[in-house]
């Protein structure tokens, strides 16, 4: 992912998000609500010191594609969660619908990764706004991985079961049924 910028993948992601919605036969109007989602994540980890750096947030409302202002940061910040501690509790929707679709597409002749994609692309924001901060602090590095776990255990708990299955995993499922004990899910 070395060469590229925030607002690339932010602009890739989002056509991503995009095209899946369509080839699922529930187009979207608009990609506002993945580049808001981005955004947050973005503005979740930037003030996590209690500090807004305004260079930093016209950088994420220019890379998100969305006017970030000193009279509309309020609105993202708390209406994201974000003011109140609360963002960093749930699941982002278009991951959650990123992985509906890739359950839907399993099998089929475009077997795409939606999700797992998102998940790196997640990764690289986090990686760029730890290294762009003018001070790395712990609090953002925890933020960052908090955040990261949280949406990886939910892509391993939910994802569509692969045929390639690792081989600790595969051992694991059979060692389980053969002990009369349910078999894990594992993908």
């Amino acid at each position: 992912m070395e060469g590229y910028s925030v607002k690339t993948y932010v602009d890739k992601v989002s056509e991503l998000a995009m095209m899946i919605f369509e080839k699922g036969g529930a187009p979207l109007e608009s990609d506002r609500g993945i580049r808001v989602e981005i955004a947050l994540f973005l503005m979740y980890l930037a003030t996590a010191d209690d500090e807004i750096d305004w260079d930093e947030m016209r950088e994420i409302g220019y890379d998100c594609g969305i006017e970030i202002t000193k009279w509309n940061i309020d609105e993202y910040l708390a209406g994201g969660g974000v003011k109140s501690g609360k963002y960093g509790s749930s699941v982002p929707y278009t991951f959650q619908l990123m992985v509906e679709a890739d359950k839907a597409l399993s099998g089929t002749e475009t077997d795409l990764n939606c999700a797992e994609s998102m998940l790196d692309i997640y990764r690289f924001l986090a990686d760029s706004s730890i290294n762009k901060a003018k001070i790395v602090n712990s609090q953002r590095i925890t933020r960052a991985k908090d955040y990261l776990g949280m949406i990886e255990r939910y892509w391993v708990n939910n994802r569509p079961c692969k045929a390639s299955m690792s081989r600790k995993g595969m051992m694991q499922t059979i060692i389980a049924s053969k002990k009369g004990v349910a078999a894990p899910k594992k993908c």
